[in-house]
């Protein structure tokens, strides 16, 4: 077993011997102070997000394709179960976006706890054109032809549902005054196809014996195991979110420029992040909202790996309303 993958393991294991720790104090404190069901929370936002591209090659050289994708300002409302929010990318937050292309996309991102006993999370990205920087002291390296649609689904059961709650401050109808953790037990299915009209990695950074490719299909199933944690300090900073891993087993084929195809099945551990950190102002909350789902798939028999990075970051100001 490689060293890294077992820094990973044996840091999940010190994790879940600390969350028994945890749950036990949620047990006996009673970490759940207050209900807000008959509260509507209203948000106010600044939402980015994103789906990029990292290749490795066989020298250990990264090279990196970005979304060129807006900075939005939004609303949203929530109640009870129900969600709602709306945003829109305008041009004043976004000036110069030109220059890196004009990236066509449909970003399909849904995180949620469903009936307090289950992480939920979904992503369709439909992503066509992206931008890349080979040189610094060059322009921006942009490649309209190049194409992503990647489908994904992930659940996670929180172990400790009745004395946790996983959600955030920004979405929650609960107000918790002590901290607290909980396992996170599940799994993920993703597929998706990464194309272009010709090599996807360019010429120039290509190396000898390297794979030219021009398509990527992928899928991968991945059980996983996490953590969920809520650290509160001194009653006003809070600090919560869930870090999950997963052995992923997954399936890959490669169309190459000369039209021969090569395909791999690979193991190989994802890593999921969903973080808030944020200051609570009794009715108020502000906070920043950050959620990463990585998916790598093998493009060479060389264990030469690409990385997919899906995610959003958010500034979010919020505020429970009393409806009565």
């Amino acid at each position: 077993m490689k060293t890294k993958n077992l820094h990973t393991y044996l840091f999940f294991a010190l994790l879940i011997s600390y969350s028994e720790q945890l749950l036990s104090q949620a047990d006996s404190e009673s970490t759940i102070s207050m209900e807000y069901e008959s509260k509507l929370i209203g948000r106010f936002y600044f939402s980015k997000k994103y789906t990029a591209l990292q290749f490795k090659s066989l020298k250990h050289q990264n090279f990196r394709y970005l979304p060129s994708t807006t900075l939005n300002l939004g609303v949203g409302v929530t109640y009870k179960s129900a969600t709602l929010n709306l945003a829109y990318g305008f041009g004043f937050l976004n000036p110069n976006r030109e220059k890196r292309g004009n990236t066509k996309y449909l970003d399909l991102q849904t995180n949620m706890v469903l009936n307090k006993k289950y992480v939920i999370g979904f992503y369709g990205e439909f992503y066509r054109g992206f931008y890349s920087r080979i040189n610094d002291d060059e322009p921006y390296y942009i490649r309209k032809d190049l194409n992503v649609n990647i489908l994904g689904i992930s659940v996670l059961k929180i172990l400790n549902h009745k004395n946790f709650d996983l959600q955030s401050p920004i979405s929650s109808h609960r107000k918790y005054h002590y901290s607290g953790g909980t396992v996170l037990l599940g799994g993920e299915i993703t597929g998706g196809i990464v194309s272009a009209d010709s090599a996807i990695i360019p010429g120039q950074l290509q190396e000898i014996n390297q794979l030219s490719y021009q398509k990527v299909s992928f899928f991968k199933l991945a059980p996983s195991i996490g953590f969920g944690f809520k650290l509160i300090i001194l009653k006003r900073l809070i600090f919560n979110g869930a870090i999950s891993t997963g052995l992923a087993v997954g399936y890959t084929n490669l169309t190459l420029v000369t039209d021969k195809q090569q395909d791999f099945l690979y193991f190989r551990p994802d890593f999921n992040l969903r973080l808030y950190s944020g200051v609570l102002m009794g009715e108020w909350n502000l906070g920043i909202l950050f959620n990463n789902e990585r998916t790598r798939f093998l493009t060479s028999k060389d264990n030469e790996y690409a990385n997919i990075d899906i995610g959003n970051l958010r500034l979010i100001l919020s505020r429970r309303i009393n409806l009565k």
